[in-house]
């Protein structure tokens, strides 16, 4: 049974709406349309422009298919500036360019053409590096043909145009530009009369890649003169060819042959002299076709205008006015429409109220979505923007974090399944824009008042800042902040495992941070809570691990900055408690000159109780250690920075005694090894950081090494330095706190041991 063509046009049609509600059914609509080629092919087009998806894609999948008289007349049936069929269109031109060589043609004007629409179909799907070198061949064909035909010259100015739309779209501006201004230059010398159509578009295209190359003014300008000229065409469509005193007259044919000639530089070859003007007659022209070209004009003036109330003024009409365009025929018009609305919600950013952006960051990404749904999937690149300015729409307290991460989650996904090469959006301002909001959530989380909610909200932030990681390297500071912040409130909420989990994965970031200012703060910050983590679960020897990598990231830099940097050296001092806490001593020892600057740096009131009762401990066992190996400089640089750590207004007396232990039972174990000189000097060493402190504990401590020096002077027969540390202690030495002290452990009458120190220092004359 034949069908006719409205009944072929109707079943494929219900079977294409079938599929979308149905994806299981699109073998059947693929099997349908293959059964009725090459017939099929007109309303298989038409059920793909009004109905959309699957059918598009079903005519690019049966296009390698085709035989030669398939593929001509779906060549003779494409649309133009169709959407949904663009990649219909990609695969067509392929196969087209593809069995041309076969057909054994000279028809130069033929494979410009085709070279020239296949470099086209590949821009539109998003592939301009394999576009560009197919255009090149287009007009090295055209200009180096050596007959330069009617036929060929026609073909130049296209080519010219999709040349430098491939050549913008690689980057390569300056090289738009000239061959923009060669295409004015066909367009020119073939109409001399204006306003012309041909002559307008040039400007619009000249216009375009000025502005791509950031030269604004002079793109301006070329708007301009295509905005005026595509009114008067509106207000007058039926127009000649003026009078131009031309000396000759040229036909429609000789024009071409003149302007293409001159194109290639080779108009002497005509004999005609380069400042001749030529020119033809044009037939009428629809006033209706001009509304396509002359909004796109006003949409790139709009860009230009450097008033954000202007700009947004001027493309909410436009927004009116194209969206009645969208509503005769949303294949054609919907890209333009879209254009406009993503350039309408980027300019509110700045202008608009954070709810005014949302709105018009929505739509533009809805429009944008359903552009890309009905082309199959071109437009990623242009859809992944409007989503990121969705996104960076989304203000801490404007609406749930859900939305910017659906936003970047999409993004995502449309890099990993697009059928074109990925597109690097680094360093794109709103990308920028997107990881600022992110920053401003994880600080919003952080002071969240219920924890557990907090920690739930964080994991949103974290997965955001994952996904804003794959779109652009650059971001991994985000990612680290994102995930110390969840970490934090997962220690908060009391999960410790999860909080252990974030930091191990932010250390594997760690190494992609390319800036140096960061990695050094953020590498001493991750290793500090992870190690602090791992102690608290009682692995002891991952904290110390974690802890000696945190040092050594900080490195040797944090000596000289810890004294302007209170954050370097909470992290350096922190770490260096840790490494303390669960390390052997001579850990810490091996890092002395680290301890040093940083006791000597402390901030006013120090910060932590930790670190606040171990550090000046620390520093005192370095001091020490110098002492005992004879470091008189490193001895030296360890009094300045203790005696700068005990002298500070609001140190607690728990640590200076703390200090007069430690420094007392130092003392005690270097008489024990009979090295009484040494003894010597960590006793003026605790006497110098104790001071006057009139707490009890503090002033026994020191009592206690002065007896103990005392004795391993007198072991020695150095009487007169006993005697002078007598004299010197006397005040301590009597106290009744001490005397309480010696009956207390000694069983030593208070009255028997002061007579024994008169007793003695009477036999000895003063020093």
């Amino acid at each position: 049974m034949q069908f006719t063509k409205e009944q072929t046009s109707h079943a494929l049609t219900v079977l294409t709406r079938l599929a979308q509600r149905d994806p299981t059914h699109k073998p059947a609509v693929a099997e349908a349309v293959r059964r009725g080629l090459p017939a099929s092919l007109q309303p298989a087009i038409r059920a793909a422009v009004e109905t959309g998806q699957p059918m598009a894609d079903v005519l690019a999948e049966l296009v390698p298919g085709l035989d030669v008289d398939g593929l001509r007349i779906a060549q003779a049936l494409l649309p133009p500036d169709s959407v949904a069929l663009r990649f219909f269109a990609d695969a067509l031109f392929e196969r087209l360019v593809g069995v041309a060589p076969t057909l054994e043609t000279e028809d130069a004007a033929a494979n410009v053409g085709l070279l020239t629409k296949r470099a086209e179909a590949l821009l539109e799907v998003g592939a301009p590096q394999q576009a560009l070198p197919i255009a090149q061949e287009a007009v090295a064909l055209a200009l180096e043909d050596p007959t330069l035909t009617h036929e060929v010259a026609q073909r130049v100015p296209e080519a010219l145009r999709v040349l430098s739309r491939c050549q913008a779209q690689n980057g390569d501006h300056d090289a738009a530009v000239a061959t923009a201004r060669d295409l004015l230059h066909a367009e020119l010398f073939t109409h001399l009369q204006t306003p012309c159509v041909q002559v307008a578009r040039a400007h619009v295209v000249l216009g375009e890649r000025l502005a791509r190359a950031g030269r604004s003014t002079e793109a301006r300008a070329e708007f301009e003169v295509a905005r005026e000229q595509f009114e008067a065409l509106r207000e007058d469509p039926l127009w000649y060819v003026r009078d131009t005193g031309m000396r000759i007259a040229l036909s429609t044919e000789d024009a071409l042959l003149v302007a293409t000639y001159a194109a290639a530089g080779r108009l002497t070859e005509l004999g005609a002299q380069p400042d001749e003007p030529v020119g033809y007659a044009n037939p009428a022209l629809d006033p209706d076709s001009l509304r396509l070209p002359l909004l796109t004009t006003r949409m790139y003036l709009a860009d230009l205008l450097e008033d954000d109330g202007l700009a947004i003024t001027e493309l909410t009409e436009l927004a009116e006015l194209s969206q009645e365009l969208v509503d005769t025929d949303p294949d054609r018009f919907l890209q333009l429409h879209s254009a406009v609305l993503n350039r309408l919600a980027r300019r509110s950013r700045h202008f608009e109220s954070g709810e005014q952006f949302l709105q018009r960051a929505r739509s533009a990404a809805d429009t944008m979505g359903s552009l890309s749904s009905m082309s199959g999937g071109a437009f990623v690149t242009e859809k992944a923007a409007a989503l990121l300015i969705r996104a960076a729409a989304v203000e801490v307290g404007n609406v749930p974090i859900r939305e910017l991460l659906d936003s970047l989650r999409e993004i995502v996904d449309l890099y990993r399944t697009a059928r074109v090469p990925e597109t690097q959006l680094a360093g794109s301002p709103l990308l920028t824009a997107v990881t600022q909001n992110l920053l401003e959530w994880a600080r919003f989380t952080e002071q969240a008042q219920d924890g557990v909610e907090a920690a739930r909200l964080a994991k949103d932030v974290v997965e955001a800042g994952r996904l804003l990681h794959t779109l652009d390297p650059t971001a991994c500071f985000t990612l680290l902040e994102a995930l110390l912040t969840r970490a934090r409130l997962e220690e908060r909420a009391g999960h410790t495992e999860e909080s252990v989990a974030c930091l191990a994965e932010a250390r594997i970031h760690l190494p992609h941070l390319t800036d140096e200012e960061q990695r050094f703060v953020m590498a001493g910050a991750i290793c500090n809570n992870l190690g602090w983590r791992y102690r608290s679960l009682g692995r002891t020897a991952e904290a110390l691990e974690v802890a000696e990598a945190g040092l050594d990231a900080l490195g040797p830099a944090v000596a000289s900055r810890v004294g302007s940097d209170v954050k370097s050296w909470q992290l350096a001092a922190s770490l260096i408690v840790l490494v303390n806490t669960v390390g052997p001593a001579n850990v810490v020892r091996r890092r002395g000159d680290l301890v040093i600057a940083v006791l000597a740096a402390a901030p006013v009131p120090t910060q932590g109780a930790d670190i606040e009762r171990n550090l000046p401990r620390l520093g005192l066992s370095v001091a020490i250690d110098r002492i005992i190996q004879g470091d008189a400089n490193g001895r030296d640089a360890a009094l300045r920075a203790l005696g700068q750590a005990m002298t500070r207004p609001g140190l607690s007396r728990d640590v200076v005694h703390s200090c007069a232990q430690l420094g007392y039972d130092a003392l005690c174990r270097v008489v024990d090894a009979g090295q009484v000189d040494d003894a010597a000097a960590i006793y003026r060493l605790l006497v110098a950081l104790t001071g006057d402190r009139t707490d009890v504990g503090t002033f026994l401590e020191q009592a206690k090494a002065a007896t103990e020096l005392v004795q391993a002077y007198l072991t020695v027969n150095r009487r007169v330095e006993a005697a002078k540390v007598i004299r010197d202690a006397m005040p301590i030495l009597r106290s009744p706190e001490y005397l309480a002290a010696r009956v207390r452990d000694l069983g030593q009458s208070p009255e028997d041991f002061l007579a024994s120190l008169d007793n003695f220092l009477a036999s000895v004359p003063p020093y």
